[in-house]
C-alpha cells in the first residue's frame, strides 16, 4: 500500500505542476482538490471532517513552495473554526534534523510574512518517506489531529552531510 501511495502522491504533484503551468499560460480546465482526487483513487481513509488542502515534495523550487504557502494562508484565514495542520517528512537520504528544519522554515514565512497567528496551526514530524515532502491539511478545532503515514523506519534512512 505505501508503494500506491508514493506513486499516488508523486502523480498528484505532476498534476499539480502540470495545473499551475496551464493556470500561467490561462488554458482552461476543471480542477480536482486533492482530497477528491485521493478518494477517487480510493487511496485516502481519513474522516470527511479533514481536508487534505495540499502536499508538495520538498526538492520542488522556492517559488514553488512560496505559491502553495501562500495559498495555504489565505486558507487558514478563511477557516477560523478549523485547526490547520502541517505535517514534514524527511526523505530516504536525510540530513541530520531535515523535517524539522523544513518545519522551522514553513513556520517562519507563514507567521511572518503572511501574519498567521502560531495558536491557528499545528506542525507535526512525520518522520520519513522515500522522498522528503510535506502535507497541509484543515481539520475541525473538536477533531483528533491528522496522523502522520511514514513509510520507511529510522534504520532504513541515510544520513547525509
Amino acid at each position: 500500500m505505501s508503494n500506491i501511495l508514493t506513486i499516488a502522491m508523486s502523480f498528484m504533484i505532476t498534476l499539480m505542476v502540470f495545473l499551475h503551468i496551464n493556470l500561467r499560460e490561462k488554458k482552461h480546465f476543471v480542477l480536482l482538490d486533492n482530497q477528491t482526487l485521493l478518494k477517487s483513487l480510493n487511496l485516502l481513509v481519513l474522516p470527511d471532517e479533514y481536508m487534505v488542502f495540499d502536499l508538495y515534495f520538498n526538492d520542488t523550487t522556492k517559488a514553488f513552495k512560496k505559491d502553495h504557502l501562500k495559498n495555504f494562508a489565505r486558507e487558514i484565514k478563511l477557516r477560523p473554526n478549523e485547526t490547520a495542520y502541517v505535517i514534514s517528512y524527511a526523505g530516504k537520504s536525510a540530513r541530520v534534523n531535515e523535517s524539522l528544519k523544513n518545519i522551522k522554515e514553513i513556520q517562519k514565512y507563514l507567521t511572518k510574512k503572511e501574519k498567521i497567528k502560531t495558536n491557528q496551526i499545528v506542525f507535526i514530524d512525520g518522520g520519513y518517506r522515500v522522498k522528503a515532502m510535506t502535507e497541509f491539511f484543515f481539520v475541525p478545532k473538536d477533531a483528533p489531529p491528522p496522523e502522520p503515514s511514514p513509510t520507511l523506519s529510522s534504520d532504513e534512512i541515510e544520513i547525509i552531510k
